[in-house]
């Protein structure tokens, strides 16, 4: 045509992934609109499966990018080997990629290319001599049941990998229209929670910690709630979104600064009591806690044996070499350690011996069970307990049956409805004044 260039005949994007090979999206979306097209007349139909590889961050964090890269490429070449000569697998950046599988004859046939894709991908990658195993959370979505264009079936596919994210990783989910709505709902929740500090929505509530014996306030936990819309809403609720999206070092930053602004008001007022303060495990990994500690400390002239710090198991088992010099550290500083939810999680003792804590907060399900494999087992930490020193508290005790089970047996101090529920500050202060 007179006066177009040789330059004109050029692709208007790049159709192949530089690290990989494999296609871009640009081309599966390509792909999978010719096919969507098709599928109107031809009665057939198309899927995406949205695959994101499961924590492939530590692997660059620990191995180093060259092997990061390694398995990107690997993976790539095991997701082509899956699918048919017709079908498309494209990169869409770092971890993630798409699959779209084209004139499918029924949909029945994509569970078992799934079940195909996760075995291959199972399989152990060698680097620098040693195995390594990669696992994949899938998304599947159909068209044009779930969607009639690339981009909807793009997206959808991908809430369905959340889905699968959620569901404890290796596996896959397929797209639901109640997956959407609670997509929705998060991102909702996410924005409200991004305003919340700005607006002061957050507040502390105080659950007291008994001493059993003389049923004194030893030590009060701060426990976070969100006013929204007129309703309080409980940590549990919004906590695990807050440490998906990184706003738990904000949120938890505020958590401390408030939680030793208190103590340092409470123990003017003449209350010698301690308060305790949940730490998440992205801050304990990612967070620089140990400074971020002192500089509150400081900030708000708290002692640092006035603070109790409460990890999670599961938080200390993520890397425990630098966990442990994290631990070692706000040890040395003065602050307290607890282990909470202790004994029905990893439980390893062996790492009673390592993890400079103080105490174990017994985990209410054992405290609520009462049969004598429970009684037991609370019976069996409690000696191990003593034996290395630690102080221990049974949570959870909602009865006085379960009182005078863990104070008979000679638990130290407790904590749970029965002996106090969470309290705004105004009433945990007069709750101290009264026990005074």
């Amino acid at each position: 045509m007179v006066g177009m260039s040789e330059e004109s005949t050029e692709p208007r994007y790049s159709s192949r992934d530089e690290m990989t090979g494999l296609d871009t999206r640009a081309v599966l979306v390509d792909r999978l609109r010719q096919s969507l097209s098709r599928a109107r007349w031809t009665g057939r139909s198309a899927a995406v499966l949205f695959v994101d590889l499961d924590r492939f961050k530590n692997i660059n964090d620990t191995l180093g990018h060259h092997a990061g890269d390694l398995v990107l490429t690997t993976s790539a070449e095991r997701l082509r080997g899956c699918v048919r000569d017709g079908d498309t697998v494209a990169r869409l950046g770092g971890d993630e990629f798409a699959i779209a599988l084209i004139d499918l004859a029924s949909a029945d046939d994509v569970p078992r290319i799934v079940g195909k894709i996760r075995e291959a991908l199972a399989a152990p990658i060698v680097i620098d001599g040693k195995e390594l195993f990669v696992n994949a959370s899938i998304g599947v979505t159909l068209g044009p049941t779930d969607g009639d264009d690339p981009a909807t079936l793009l997206r959808l596919a991908d809430v369905a990998m959340y889905e699968a994210k959620k569901a404890g990783r290796n596996c896959y989910r397929l797209y639901s229209p109640a997956m959407n709505a609670r997509a929705h709902e998060l991102l909702e929740l996410e924005m409200g929670l991004r305003r919340a500090l700005e607006r002061n929505e957050l507040t502390l509530y105080f659950q007291p910690v008994i001493h059993l014996a003389s049923r004194r306030i030893e030590a009060l936990e701060a426990l976070l709630r969100w006013k929204r819309r007129d309703k309080l809403v409980s940590a549990g609720e919004f906590v695990p979104l807050a440490e998906e999206t990184g706003l738990i070092h904000p949120i938890g930053a505020w958590v401390l600064r408030e939680a030793c602004i208190q103590t340092r008001a409470w123990r003017d007022a003449g209350f010698a009591v301690r308060v305790a303060c949940n730490v998440s495990g992205r801050q304990l990994q990612h967070g620089n806690l140990t400074a971020l500690v002192d500089r509150t400390l400081h900030e708000t002239n708290c002692a640092p044996d006035w603070l109790e710090l409460e990890l999670t198991e599961s938080s200390l088992m993520r890397d425990t070499t630098e966990t442990t010099e994290t631990l070692q550290a706000l040890r040395a500083s003065g602050v307290r350690l607890s282990i909470d939810g202790f004994g029905t999680g990893y439980s390893s003792l062996s790492y009673l011996r390592t993890f400079p804590v103080d105490k174990l907060k017994i985990d209410q399900r054992l405290v609520q069970d009462e049969d004598d494999a429970g009684r037991t087992i609370l019976q069996g930490i409690l000696l191990i307990a003593c034996g290395l020193g630690l102080e221990t508290v049974a949570k959870g005790i909602e009865t006085e049956a379960q009182l005078e089970r863990v104070r008979t047996m000679g638990y130290e101090a407790g904590q749970g409805y029965a002996l106090g529920r969470p309290l705004p500050v105004e009433d945990a202060t007069a709750r101290l004044a009264g026990t005074r």
